[in-house]
């Protein structure tokens, strides 16, 4: 039982590593933007995994295009997937400023209670 309480704060402390990161960079704008879910219009979904989805959005503000990964944060703790998550989110973050055409950047992230979202390049 005290193994398990361990894992469970583990898990914890893992899940608010994922959840802290609520800040992107416009690359409209050269201050830091807090983003939501408000912030985008959402249309179809243009692929989907075992615990989340990807959508095709569009930023109010500048119009500009987005694959938005989203993720639920009940899907990722059940499949015991945060440290992969974490992983990805870190990976995609280190060649978030790279010029290489074959890699897709990370724009953003943020969180809402229910789900969590990468703003990511889209790619047609």
């Amino acid at each position: 039982q005290q193994q398990n309480s361990n894992k469970m704060s583990e898990v914890s402390s893992s899940k608010s590593e994922i959840i802290r990161d609520a800040t992107t960079r416009d690359k409209d704008s050269e201050q830091h933007q807090h983003l939501g879910v408000s912030d985008f219009l959402f249309g179809a979904t243009v692929g989907e995994g075992s615990f989340g989805r990807v959508c095709y959005a569009r930023r109010k503000r500048s119009s500009r295009e987005y694959a938005i990964k989203i993720m639920d944060k009940v899907q990722i703790m059940k499949q015991m997937k945060v440290e992969a998550v974490m992983l990805e989110k870190n990976i995609l973050s280190c060649h978030a400023n790279s010029n290489n055409n074959f890699l897709i950047r990370l724009h953003g992230a943020f969180h809402n209670t229910q789900h969590l979202f990468l703003l990511l390049d889209l790619c047609w």
